[in-house]
């Protein structure tokens, strides 16, 4: 039995099934491994871990001092009355 395919659909076969077995004839060979670049990218790996701990600190700590100027104890407001009125004395 012989199955119909229209152009899109031969298309999508030909793009997920076929043409990535082209780019793996092209790239066979002897397998190399980059020492230098692996230890830059373990570098890079853990530089982006240090920056993602900074901003989650910074974070934490905006929102604890969001939470000093809006919390129960109605410290906002004094900002408020500061900035509209200015400071009587």
């Amino acid at each position: 039995m012989i199955l119909r395919m229209n152009r899109a659909s031969f298309l999508v076969v030909f793009a997920i099934f076929i043409a990535p077995m082209g780019a793996m004839a092209q790239g066979a060979g002897m397998p190399t491994f980059d020492a230098a670049n692996y230890v830059q990218a373990v570098q890079e790996l853990q530089h982006m871990q240090q920056l993602i701990s900074k901003a989650e600190q910074e974070i934490s700590r905006l929102d604890s001092q969001l939470e000093a100027l809006t919390g129960p104890r109605g410290m906002g407001s004094l900002l408020n009355d500061l900035s509209q009125g200015g400071l009587k004395v």
